[in-house]
């Protein structure tokens, strides 16, 4: 991340035209296993839990539709010098429970992970440097997600534009883009592609 802003503050420095994109959680890593473990092919890896509150807001994104936002926000002249924050929906990790078990018919596990436990997991974390293709990396990151995702409520709308960011939705209301709900059938139907295949062989 340091890098990431070291480049950004060096570009403005320079005062290079640009165009800074951040995507919102991938839908992805977004749900949960069930029991049946019907949609383990799907899941190399996942969060284990749910951060905070219950019910902090978070934007998510289908990986499938990244290349097209993409395209359509630097090809727009409004973005020139703009940073542009793009998702596909808003959802909490509540209703991204209510809605699996809605679609599969399973009742989930909800693993409630206390704000004290994830503090002592990003100081854990930040004491670790494993390799970032490692599973073991997956594990450091996870608490500072949930940190980052479950307790502050960094991945909103509303903070992206506290911090200056154009809302992609806003930009391009017409932008047709895979919702939750059908991205979750996917996943029940068997076709949704699988990433992260290393790690989830390093996880076995």
């Amino acid at each position: 991340v340091r890098k990431k802003e070291h480049v950004i503050n060096h570009i403005k420095k320079v005062k290079l035209p640009y165009t800074i994109i951040d995507i919102g959680y991938w839908y992805q890593l977004m749900l949960p296993r069930l029991p049946s473990g019907r949609i383990d092919y799907a899941l190399p890896l996942t969060l284990g839990g749910i951060a905070g509150d219950r019910n902090t807001p978070c934007a998510f994104t289908d990986l499938q539709d990244i290349g097209r936002w993409v395209a359509r926000i630097i090809a727009d002249p409004r973005t020139l010098n703009k940073m542009v924050f793009a998702y596909n929906a808003v959802l909490t990790m509540n209703q991204v429970y209510d809605m699996l078990e809605e679609a599969s018919g399973e009742k989930i596990d909800r693993n409630y992970v206390s704000e004290a436990t994830i503090k002592a997991g990003v100081v854990r974390a930040e004491a670790d440097t494993p390799p970032a293709d490692s599973f073991n990396y997956f594990e450091v990151v996870k608490y500072q997600y949930f940190n980052s995702l479950g307790l502050r409520g960094d991945n909103t709308p509303e903070y992206a534009r506290y911090l200056g960011y154009v809302d992609a939705t806003e930009l391009f209301p017409d932008m047709k883009v895979t919702t939750p709900e059908a991205y979750c059938q996917k996943v029940l139907s068997g076709k949704a592609t699988t990433i992260y295949q290393r790690l989830t062989s390093a996880a076995q």
